[in-house]
């Protein structure tokens, strides 16, 4: 398994295989939003193109696995692991979160659209701001394009501290994702008809439930249990062999649901990605492909946050200046390439000029924390 040292905490071990599934997650979602500029002719691409977003799920399951694995060693070797943790994670989102605000507010300022219909509302700046957007129908996904995936994400950023305490086993993972599931099926039947007599949009109140955090929290969950089952993997002697069967068994799980895939089951369709993509986590584990694990997987995994935040308005421009309603699979692939490749270009130098002072600054604060925590703690108390 290729690992590194990491840059920022020399403490951490990085994965390539996980810098290769980040890769792997933002060309799916680059490919279902390039698109809307050119969309594919054949029957197959268009399919695969539609379901390149649940390279969205594939970021929770990494998410989760690769957070459980920082909290680990974080627990053990700092003084104050959970507040650090909020330190770290809020410098690593927030600065290119708001940077996007600030383009977004720039190109539409509070100009009615699709999730806002009546118009951007100071409030819904104010619930982006704080990351609370997510618990908002009309706030999740309005001010920033594909801003509800942050909310999502910094949402599961709250329970992770007491996740990380709780769940300690696959069969406590097995068990928090099937009370995750319900918990989603019991609050979405009580909340929705709720919901509905304050939003007059069907459509919102719909897919409000689609993007809300108890819908992706069983998937967070699954992420998880990959925790454990590569902790357990590692100790296996034939650990390369079972890989190898394991990815073969997801490329065969993402072929089969990819074929079975329905708008009208979206949600249960996430569930089953999910799941190729658990075999597809753990196999590269252990048997990290070079199809897969490679210097071009591994940069765009490198940059992918910055991709997903700044692809929308890339798509965006190139929509409204070169966008065609002739389906054409040729054309609608050249695009998804410029488009990544802009995309890509505009994210590395924001991870230069954005990402990295942020991560820098909150690493600060915690070696200033740290260092005072442990100062304290050197005093001998005088005697009375």
């Amino acid at each position: 398994m290729s690992k590194t040292k990491s840059v920022v905490d020399p403490s951490l071990v990085k994965y390539d295989y996980i810098d290769a599934l980040r890769g792997i997650a933002i060309a799916g979602v680059v490919l279902v939003h390039s698109n809307q500029i050119v969309s594919m002719k054949s029957c197959f691409l268009s399919v695969l193109a539609r379901n390149g977003a649940r390279g969205v799920q594939l970021f929770y399951l990494v998410s989760a696995l690769t957070l459980f694995m920082s909290m680990k060693v974080h627990a053990r070797n700092e003084k104050n692991p959970t507040s650090n943790f909020f330190i770290r994670r809020f410098f690593r989102i927030a600065p290119l979160y708001y940077f996007a605000m600030i383009v977004g507010y720039f190109l539409d300022g509070n100009a009615p659209r699709y999730w806002a219909p009546e118009g951007i509302k100071n409030s819904y700046f104010v619930l982006n701001a704080l990351f609370l957007h997510a618990w908002h129908p009309c706030a999740i996904n309005s001010v920033v394009p594909g801003g509800w995936s942050v909310g999502v994400e910094m949402m599961f950023y709250l329970l992770l501290p007491f996740l990380f305490a709780a769940v300690r086993n696959v069969r406590e993972c097995a068990g928090f994702f099937l009370s995750s599931l319900l918990m989603n099926s019991l609050l979405t039947a009580m909340i929705e008809p709720q919901m509905r007599s304050f939003i007059s949009q069907d459509y919102i109140v719909q897919y409000y439930f689609y993007l809300w955090f108890f819908a992706h929290l069983p998937i967070f969950a699954m992420g998880i249990m990959c925790y454990y089952v590569i902790r357990q993997l590692r100790e296996q002697k034939k650990r390369t062999r079972i890989g190898g069967i394991l990815l073969a068994f997801s490329g065969i799980l993402f072929f089969v649901f990819l074929k079975a895939s329905s708008p009208e089951h979206y949600l249960m369709d996430n569930y089953l990605f999910a799941g190729a993509f658990c075999f597809l986590t753990v196999g590269l584990s252990a048997f990290p492909s070079r199809f897969l694990v490679n210097p071009g997987t591994m940069v765009l995994g490198k940059l992918s946050y910055g991709i997903y935040v700044i692809h929308f308005y890339v798509v965006q421009f190139l929509k409204s200046h070169f966008g065609s309603n002739a389906p054409n699979d040729g054309r609608a692939f050249q695009w998804y390439l410029i488009v990544l490749i802009i995309s890509s270009a505009i994210a590395a130098i924001l991870h230069t000029v954005l990402e990295k002072p942020g991560i820098a600054f909150g690493k600060r604060i915690i070696t200033f924390r740290e260092k005072r925590k442990q100062r304290k703690r050197g005093r001998v108390c005088p005697s009375i």
